[in-house]
């Protein structure tokens, strides 16, 4: 698999307007993460960076395509809304080919905003309130009461295959319990969304590669459940 890491900037008023004019705006959404998956949805179709990270400061988004970023530009300016291409602030929009293969020994610093939520008989759930209703039905001593710091963070170490990165060391570096996404209500009008409460946790890992192949893959997936809307993108730097 080739994999691109794509970068571009946003105008953030556009955004609004854009997201006004598709009735995707509520008082919850606070990441925007529903607003940025339609964009991406209707600037590059198919081939739009998921997972992906947006810089709200910046108003700067990264994301990885098997798409190079020139294929993404090409696909924009024939087949965009143009109010969804007057978002891209500029000439912006630029990619580059990520490594194939990765030299075994390489550290490696992971940065990942995640939300750590698991499925179950169609129910989707924080993974620290499952503990805790493990907890609750193994008789809620309270020695054994998980901290929810703990339970992320072996959630986290999960979701890496250990074959390909060695963890050295984790961290949270940050948590709230409300991360707000924007979904379309079921029976509702086709506009129709309801915000849905989603965990919000931000890991600072560092690993060292134990196979030449196999990072790609892990990139191109990202980490836990909702990489369509900002979560679960794994940035990269050369550890210190």
């Amino acid at each position: 698999m080739k994999l691109h890491l794509i970068r571009m900037s946003l105008r953030r008023e556009e955004l609004v307007v854009f997201a006004r004019n598709h009735d995707l705006l509520a008082p919850r959404d606070d990441d925007f993460g529903y607003v940025l998956h339609a964009w991406l949805r209707a600037m590059f179709g198919d081939a739009a960076p998921q997972p992906f990270y947006f810089d709200m400061r910046k108003a700067v988004l990264y994301g990885y395509s098997e798409a190079p970023g020139d294929i993404l530009a090409e696909h924009a300016a024939a087949f965009a809304d143009p109010m969804a291409h007057r978002v891209l602030e500029g000439e912006t929009l630029a990619g580059k080919p990520m490594p194939e293969r990765w030299t075994v020994g390489r550290r490696l610093e992971l940065h990942v905003r995640a939300c750590p939520v698991t499925r179950k008989d169609d129910e989707e759930k924080d993974v620290f309130l499952r503990a805790l209703d493990r907890w609750e039905g193994q008789g809620a001593v309270e020695e054994e009461k998980p901290r929810r710091a703990d339970v992320y963070c072996s959630w986290f170490r999960r979701q890496i295959d250990p074959k390909v990165l060695r963890l050295e060391s984790l961290s949270l570096m940050g948590m709230r319990s409300r991360g707000a996404l924007l979904r379309r209500a079921r029976g509702s009008r086709p506009s129709g969304l309801r915000v849905v409460e989603r965990p919000e946790a931000h890991f600072r890992a560092v690993a060292t590669v134990r196979k030449e192949e196999g990072l790609t893959e892990i990139l191109a997936r990202g980490v836990g459940r909702h990489r369509a809307f900002g979560f679960g993108m794994i940035r990269l730097l050369p550890a210190k």
